[in-house]
């Protein structure tokens, strides 16, 4: 990610007063590591079956889609880390485009929940711009990642059925097996992905010394 999204990123913590944060940030990148959890699926025809019919379906995104979901209105009181999330993520969307992304609308709020996934001939767009996110996409694999859900849309049975849905869209368009990573203290995510039929299999680890990272796998 470059400098200028880096540097949103720490104004955000300054502009919502998180000076904690801001010193994290660096803190951070000098001496830090940090574990995330690879959850993975493996797709099958029954997951096509399951996902038609879906009380809220997920489609293809449109900017207009993804600004309603990162939209600032929603969610009074937003602490930085939540503002940075919803940067990330308009930064991912100005990068690639809509297209990889897949919404749902939730009810009367309208578009609720995004998420990107990625296939093989993505690898090159992704490495260029998105390095951190993890080695290339093999054949018969699908990525997915920068899941975001409005805190007034963050119902259990909404979100897992959405991911269901996104690893049959995975399914429909050829790919054997999907994955994500998910922090490992983030409890909430990696429960939905478990009920939306992902299982743990791999540990990244990612460590920060003095700004140079590197980044290592080990079995779960």
């Amino acid at each position: 990610m470059n400098l200028r999204f880096r540097l949103g990123q720490a104004y955000d913590r300054v502009r919502t007063g998180d000076v904690r944060g801001v010193a994290r940030l660096v803190r951070r990148r000098l001496y830090s590591e940090t574990l995330r959890i690879q959850v993975r699926k493996e797709t099958t025809d029954a997951d096509e079956a399951r996902s038609s019919g879906a009380e809220h379906p997920i489609r293809v995104a449109s900017m207009a889609d993804i600004e309603a979901v990162l939209d600032p209105g929603r969610g009074s009181a937003m602490d930085a880390g939540e503002v940075w999330q919803r940067r990330l993520r308009r930064y991912v969307a100005a990068t690639l485009g809509p297209s990889r992304c897949y919404v749902a609308d939730f009810d009367s709020l309208g578009p609720s929940f995004m998420h990107y996934l990625f296939f093989p001939e993505d690898n090159d767009l992704v490495q260029s711009n998105f390095p951190d996110l993890g080695s290339r996409l093999e054949p018969g694999e699908a990525m997915v990642e920068y899941l975001y859900v409005p805190p007034d849309a963050r119902l259990l049975p909404f979100v897992t059925s959405c991911l269901a849905q996104v690893a049959s869209e995975a399914r429909r368009r050829g790919a054997a097996s999907i994955f994500t990573y998910a922090q490992k203290g983030n409890k909430g995510a990696l429960f939905s992905f478990r009920l939306a039929g992902f299982h743990p299999v791999a540990v990244r680890r990612s460590r920060y010394r003095f700004f140079r990272r590197s980044v290592w796998y080990e079995p779960l």
